[in-house]
């Protein structure tokens, strides 16, 4: 199998963070990241640095120990899917974290996986700068907007995104699904999430209150406006967009809010997928999410 050519140093951050997460269970091991928040230093390992609380919050509302918990419901769900239907163990799998943002995901899963067999990759060469400061020894990279991306054919055997084709135009969506099947090996996996039929009514609700506390909610209000009409096109199957932009590298050019429905998935993922499922179930996920594997 070829693997992307990336070698992390000795007993980098991330490499003991793999060593010590290896002795705990999943709940133990987010408690311990948790814990770092405050304690950078535990069981006598270095652990990765966190973001200030300001950017944490402008890229997913939160920060500190609610956005691990968030991103801890997706990650149970990787393991779950991939645990059923990947073709070999997670710790033997190279795997793409697409949308890596300041590296939280990279955070739960270098419990699994060892770094050199997980990248994470960004359109903001600023996040991708800020993930290298943070988790020395990860690998972090740039990509553009719209592929082909440089990384090689059939290199991954799992590739997840949280909170990325919420946001990608159609034909961002399509340009991206098709490159996710050329770096996949044949039987790999994409799990990706999108925002849930109930986001076109938070959208609707948000019109309705007078003092929206920030940019994002005030671009939502304006998004989505028919919302009847919006449920029956998702409903019909149909890809529903709104191009906000997101500031920074993310240009409504390719950048918005999207409500991806099942039915669009079935149709236009389906010349190189089996879809495996479709969640949307608040419970779960915050939003819904997209189970796939390469044919």
């Amino acid at each position: 199998m070829t693997t992307p050519d990336f070698q992390p140093a000795a007993a980098s951050v991330a490499e003991q963070c793999h060593q010590l997460g290896r002795q705990f269970d999943d709940a133990a091991w987010l408690e311990l990241l948790i814990a770092s928040i405050q304690a950078p230093v535990q069981q006598g390992v270095q652990m990765p640095y966190f973001p200030d609380d300001a950017l944490q919050i402008g890229m997913v509302g939160t920060a500190g120990e609610q956005p691990l918990r968030e991103a801890a419901r997706f990650w149970q769900q990787i393991k779950h899917y991939y645990q059923q239907h990947g073709a070999r163990a997670l710790a033997d799998s190279t795997v793409l974290d697409f949308g890596s943002g300041w590296g939280r995901y990279m955070r739960l899963l270098l419990k699994d996986v060892p770094p050199e067999r997980l990248v994470g990759v960004d359109v903001d060469a600023d996040f991708v700068k800020l993930s290298q400061a943070l988790l020395p020894g990860a690998q972090f990279q740039v990509v553009p907007p719209l592929p082909p991306c440089d990384l090689p054919a059939q290199s991954f055997d799992l590739i997840y995104a949280y909170s990325v084709f919420s946001h990608l135009s159609e034909a961002a969506h399509l340009a991206w699904v098709e490159e996710f099947a050329r770096l996949l090996q044949p039987g790999g996996m994409v799990i990706v999430t999108t925002q849930r039929r109930g986001f076109l009514d938070f959208c609707e609700s948000l019109r309705h209150q007078q003092d929206l506390d920030s940019l994002w909610h005030l671009y939502l209000s304006q998004s989505f406006l028919d919302v009847e009409l919006a449920k029956q096109q998702y409903d019909n199957g149909e890809f529903l967009y709104s191009a906000t932009g997101g500031g920074g590298p993310r240009e409504a050019s390719f950048y918005g809010e999207a409500v991806v429905a099942p039915g669009y998935v079935q149709r236009h993922w389906r010349a190189w997928y089996d879809i495996i499922t479709f969640i949307d179930d608040e419970a779960i996920c915050p939003q819904a999410i997209i189970v796939a594997k390469k044919k």
